[in-house]
């Protein structure tokens, strides 16, 4: 996976996940959520090349329960699970994606 992104943090103290527009975030597996919101793994990656990526692995993707995001930058959007033979990972798709 990628680098973890610094955290940035608004005027509450809450964690500002980046977004770009037709880019999805790998999450931490597992525990992809905290008391905050969404907590990336990488900076954003162009959608296109995360499904190639995904395809010439072979890795399945399916919803997850209780996946549809509800606050912060991702608003909309969800999250999805990623298979393979050994494990897991999480990606968070935003709104424009999920609904095209």
């Amino acid at each position: 996976m990628g680098r973890r992104t610094t955290d940035r943090l608004d005027a509450e103290g809450r964690r500002i996940v980046p977004r770009v527009e037709g880019h999805v975030i790998l999450l931490y597996d597992q525990d992809w959520e905290d008391e905050y919101g969404l907590l990336p793994v990488s900076e954003p990656l162009p959608v296109e090349a995360w499904i190639a990526a995904t395809r010439a692995e072979g890795y399945s993707v399916v919803w997850t329960p209780l996946g549809a995001i509800a606050e912060g930058s991702y608003r909309g959007g969800v999250v999805v699970e990623i298979d393979d033979d050994r494990s897991r990972s999480y990606v968070a798709v935003p709104p424009e994606l999920y609904r095209s």
